[in-house]
């Protein structure tokens, strides 16, 4: 047997966590390798045997030996975190689907001695969207161009206002009501007198959205630092 993946691969890719009960579909069209995480060690409280459950997803690319993980946008309705669940993969819609489970503690909190008693009925499915190129630059100018005209708006809101007419407006996919709700949602706080964002905000804001679009071992860690340091 040759191994696959190594653990010394986590300084350079983000490889799932160590846990129990992880569920694993394969797609053999893409030559990949889909795995859902279960129940998770907590690396703060290991000394104590803590543990949490927490909903993840990533794909091992058969071809280059990668791991990465899969993003869900915030408005994404999603189960709750479980492990000791069914997941199966039908390859021929690209669908997951998944039953059943424990709940156990959630994403943070510890499991406690009624979560084991637990048991889940719910019926999901899944389908992993993989964007264009074309769609994820228009994307990205979208993002950086809001941006731009928030921070234009403290100063100059004449300036910002044709901004957001000339530049704004032409990245803006007007069929995503999501998108079409914040191109709205901008015009509006030009004329907000109780806004009290700064510079600093909106750019450090911009700053930790682009960040999503990058692999985890070339930004800065997301967790608390604090977390780790043992209490005196």
């Amino acid at each position: 047997m040759t191994p696959l993946s190594k653990l010394s691969a986590r300084t350079t890719q983000k490889v799932p966590e160590r846990g129990f009960t992880m569920r694993a579909t394969i797609d053999t069209n893409h030559e990949e390798i889909h795995m859902m995480s279960g129940l998770s060690k907590d690396l703060r409280n290991e000394q104590k045997g803590l543990s949490f459950v927490k909903t993840k997803i990533y794909i091992y690319t058969l071809k280059n030996n990668r791991w990465n993980a899969v993003a869900t946008s915030p408005n994404t309705l999603e189960p709750c975190p479980r492990y000791a669940h069914m997941l199966v993969y039908d390859v021929t819609t690209k669908t997951h689907y998944m039953f059943g489970g424990n709940p156990g503690g959630g994403s943070s909190d510890a499991r406690t001695a009624d979560s084991l008693d637990k048991r889940l009925d719910d019926f999901w499915s899944l389908k992993i969207e993989r964007p264009a190129f074309g769609d994820m630059s228009r994307a990205l100018q979208f993002l950086v161009r809001k941006y731009k005209f928030r921070d234009m708006s403290l100063t100059d809101p004449v300036g910002a206002l044709i901004y957001l007419q000339h530049n704004v407006e032409q990245v803006v996919d007007h069929k995503n009501p999501e998108e079409e709700a914040q191109f709205q949602d901008l015009v509006l706080s030009v004329f907000d007198p109780t806004s009290t964002v700064d510079t600093y905000t909106i750019r450090t804001e911009l700053f930790d959205h682009l960040m999503e679009y990058f692999p985890e071992s070339i930004t800065q860690p997301a967790d608390n630092l604090t977390d780790y340091v043992p209490p005196v």
